[in-house]
């Protein structure tokens, strides 16, 4: 048993007990029958317990929704930046004539990786560019195939370059070597 003071005691020595019993189901803030309470103040503890039960779970509520919240905005900015083209430069449009190397068709974007030889230099080592393209769904709305590139093809492809200079970027056209463009072109920004 424990003994504490009531919320409506005077400053006279009045107690009430209330239960720590594990085996009790009722809370340990409610009033347990030990102790006799007249009919106002049993009213009083139960608002009390009530309120003070929604309280926490209104607490509970509103931090479950500003969590919810930011991590749905969280979500929704990597979502944009992931989807975001401004890496590219679509200013710009270079063309870029040499050999496949590989043909990525995979999730979430596919990819082009081509072996390009310096023009001015014949006998230098050709340098690797990654272009890359859209989702397979919507590579594959645009008229392309998994097997539409193969390691060893020539083409001719057009890229928006990345912004950094490094040799990357995002395909425009890919024309094969029998000079037939491969899938629909991509729309040029007005």
């Amino acid at each position: 048993m424990r003994t504490c003071t009531g919320a409506n005691t005077t400053k006279s020595s009045r107690t009430r007990s209330f239960s720590t019993s594990p085996a009790r189901s009722t809370p340990q803030f409610l009033p347990t029958t030990e102790y006799h309470l007249s009919g106002k103040d049993r009213a009083r503890w139960a608002i009390m317990a009530g309120f003070q039960h929604r309280r926490a779970n209104g607490q509970m509520r509103s931090a479950f929704r500003i969590s919810l919240v930011v991590v749905l905005a969280l979500m929704g900015t990597s979502a944009f930046a992931h989807h975001s083209r401004a890496m590219f430069d679509q200013t710009k449009q270079v063309t870029l004539v040499g050999t496949v190397k590989e043909f990525q068709w995979t999730n979430p974007h596919c990819w082009i990786q081509v072996l390009v030889p310096d023009p001015s230099n014949p006998s230098a080592e050709p340098v690797e560019w990654g272009v890359e393209m859209g989702a397979p769904v919507e590579v594959m709305r645009k008229g392309w195939k998994p097997g539409s590139l193969n390691p060893g093809e020539k083409v001719t492809i057009v890229v928006n370059p990345l912004r950094d200079g490094q040799h990357g970027g995002l395909v425009v056209s890919v024309t094969g070597s029998d000079g037939k463009i491969i899938g629909r072109p991509a729309e040029t920004p007005r």
